[in-house]
């Protein structure tokens, strides 16, 4: 893998007595700081050739790559979800399964070193892993069965013949995704410092994912990007996609009147027939949210 431009790094064994999360967690380097220690930095070919039984799983950085990770276990879900992705994905690229698992991931090639985007609701996720994250390609998994690939695997091929895609296609798999309402409803989650009772919704349910894959496309442009997202919004989503679209601009700090003028420009190519969508009340309604947690 080394020799083909890849970056593997071992992680700890299902059996590992040293990891948190073993199966899945990388070891960490050899270093005297913190920083030194990040596996993020790459594992160096000295601390590769002493593995052990103990960090015998090996995943690869993302770094450079757009890892699509369908973490699905209704099978009819992830076949549907992968017949979605089919147009939008180049022929070529590396593809991951797990025994017993509809779980799969698709490895291809990014155009710079983007990060990592998600879609995801009650039904599971789609995550796109890029820079900053590890993919796992060898090893065994902690609920049982192993990786393995259907077809080449990156000690194969080197990773300058894997397909490339671009981000405006990774963000329009993603809109087609959250738009397909397949994976449910946005799921809450608990508060970040762990206290109380009380939940919030996550920044990763369809259509926060979407908005945020348009921005991304957009060249970080909130603006096009809240254009292009709600131009393209389908009949059913157009209620929750402009909520989340109020509360991303109120939350970047835009004041309710610009935000108003922004949500309903953007919108004008939707049809009229159930015309007007009650803008004011998502922007109040994010307004209010943003007061209740400034009084926590």
């Amino acid at each position: 893998m080394l020799g083909g431009g890849w970056q593997p790094i071992a992680v700890h064994a299902p059996w590992s007595p040293y990891a948190h999360s073993p199966g899945k967690q990388p070891v960490k380097r050899w270093g005297e700081t913190p920083a030194e220690r990040d596996w993020r930095r790459g594992h160096t070919e000295a601390q590769l050739v002493h593995v052990n039984a103990v960090s015998s799983n090996t995943g690869t950085l993302c770094d450079g790559l757009r890892d699509f990770d369908l973490d699905i276990d209704d099978p009819a879900i992830s076949t549907a979800v992968k017949a979605i992705l089919v147009p939008f994905l180049p022929a070529g690229g590396l593809v991951r399964q797990r025994q017993g698992s509809p779980r799969i991931a698709k490895i291809l090639r990014a155009e710079a070193r983007p990060g990592k985007l998600s879609v995801g609701g009650a039904q599971g996720k789609v995550e796109i892993l890029g820079v900053g994250q590890q993919v796992l390609v060898h090893g065994a998994h902690p609920s049982g069965g192993c990786w393995f690939f259907d077809g080449p695997a990156p000690w194969d091929i080197p990773i300058a013949d894997l397909p490339t895609i671009s981000e405006s296609v990774v963000s329009e798999a993603l809109q087609a995704i959250a738009a397909s309402g397949l994976l449910g409803p946005s799921i809450a989650n608990r508060r970040a410092n762990g206290g109380g009772k009380s939940f919030r919704p996550i920044w990763s349910g369809s259509e926060v994912a979407a908005l945020r894959a348009r921005i991304v496309a957009s060249g970080g442009s909130i603006r096009n990007g809240v254009t292009a997202f709600l131009a393209d919004v389908v009949e059913g989503h157009r209620h929750n996609s402009l909520v989340t679209t109020a509360g991303l601009l109120i939350e970047r700090g835009w004041p309710a009147d610009r935000a108003c003028t922004l949500m309903l420009d953007a919108a004008s190519a939707w049809d009229g027939t159930n015309w007007p969508y009650d803008v004011d009340k998502a922007v109040a309604h994010s307004l209010a949210n943003q007061a209740k947690r400034k009084t926590r």
